[in-house]
């Protein structure tokens, strides 16, 4: 296991998370969404959380680690945003731009990496999801996974720069 803090990196203690594992193995990273209740909907402690770990590997990229797996616990990759959680807490214009450029800046850093990134997708990748696979550089999907952009349904903007991914694949 590895334990980080924003200044200090110790080996061999667990990484203290409420709503992500993370492991290192022989080099290679596992990031597990563990929401499976919710399935693994990114709320906004998770979100936190992978800026940590993206932190992380970004000051480990091909020193101590050379590859990151992203993966889901239970039944769904990700299901995308906690749109429960968004749905409670209107909080107004700048507290949205602030999010989405949270996110944008999020994306950039997975895409970044000097790492080859892997998503391991076994069931639903929704939404932000979707696009989270789709940040990575491969995608490992079984046949029950699902893919599906499904903003428009519920009324929001894509997000997690869904709109530049897509159209690349």
């Amino acid at each position: 296991m590895f334990a980080c803090s924003s200044t200090t990196r110790q080996r061999n203690a667990p990484m203290a998370f409420q709503h992500l594992i993370f492991d290192v193995a022989d080099e290679i990273a596992t990031i597990t969404l563990n929401r499976p209740e919710a399935r693994n909907a990114l709320s906004e402690p998770m979100r936190s959380e992978l800026d940590t770990v993206l932190a992380e590997l970004k000051r480990e990229g091909g020193r101590s680690i050379k590859a990151a797996i992203v993966t889901g616990a239970g039944r769904a990759f990700c299901a995308g945003g906690d749109v429960k959680a968004m749905q409670s807490r209107q909080k107004g214009a700048e507290f949205n731009r602030r999010r989405m450029r949270e996110g944008h800046n999020r994306f950039y850093d997975l895409m970044n990496l000097e790492m080859p990134v892997i998503a391991a997708v076994n069931g639903a990748a929704a939404g932000a999801g979707c696009n989270l696979a789709l940040a990575c550089d491969f995608i490992l999907a079984t046949p029950r996974s699902i893919f599906m952009q499904a903003f428009g349904r519920i009324g929001l903007v894509p997000d997690w720069s869904g709109v530049v991914l897509l159209p690349r694949i």
